[in-house]
């Protein structure tokens, strides 16, 4: 997870530079991100037909970084529904802890202290599938539908804050938003290292109802 996690930075932060040393690794994990990195430009196409061509090719065991990345484009389309199906695809293909993990970093934003406790005493891959679907039954608005419009929803704030929030440099009492400790956040603020404190604020709430600006 920490790869991916590193990949994630290098792409983002130096985009030309880590397209082109991705290109020479020819890692499966190098062509995820290398597949990936054209849906951080706005080319939804051409990314959507290389993550598209990685996974028939059976490269990447791990599917589920595609199938996130899918849910992503389909939600910069705002096809809500298209987000939802490429998100069970990956829960449905978890075979693995680390399978169950690239899933997780997708919801971290929103668990709840009891939540996060209970995922990670989970000891199956098997057992952290049954939780995201649980996750999702609970955040549910219309339980009795045939989809979860919340799924998409997150999706579509997800793919906001990335490309008007994302900080992944070092996390500092220079940018610490509680310095006197007055505030008290939830055990996934911890978890965030990809947005800036307004963009896990748009993960977890959408829209503000309102703005002011000052100098």
């Amino acid at each position: 997870l920490g790869l991916y996690r590193l990949y994630r930075s290098f792409v983002a932060n130096d985009r030309a530079v880590a397209i082109e040393w991705l290109r020479k690794e020819r890692t499966p994990i190098a062509l995820y991100f290398l597949a990936d990195a054209p849906r951080r430009d706005n080319r939804l196409d051409e990314a959507e037909k290389l993550l598209g061509e990685l996974l028939a090719s059976d490269l990447l065991r791990l599917t589920q970084s595609i199938h996130l990345s899918l849910a992503r484009i389909a939600a910069k389309r705002g096809n809500a529904a298209g987000a939802e199906q490429s998100f069970w695809r990956a829960v449905d293909e978890i075979y693995t802890q680390l399978g169950a993990d690239l899933v997780f970093e997708d919801l971290k934003y929103l668990v709840t202290d009891r939540e996060l406790e209970v995922y990670r005493s989970l000891d199956s891959p098997q057992k952290k599938a049954a939780f995201f679907h649980a996750f999702w039954d609970l955040r549910n608005p219309a339980a009795a539908g045939a989809s979860n419009v919340r799924i998409g929803e997150h999706y579509r704030r997800l793919v906001y804050a990335e490309e008007n929030y994302e900080y992944l440099g070092f996390r500092t009492g220079f940018n610490n938003p509680d310095r006197f400790k007055e505030l008290s956040f939830p055990k996934s603020y911890a978890l965030n290292q990809e947005l800036n404190d307004m963009g896990l604020i748009y993960v977890r709430h959408g829209e503000p109802s309102n703005m002011q600006r000052t100098t």
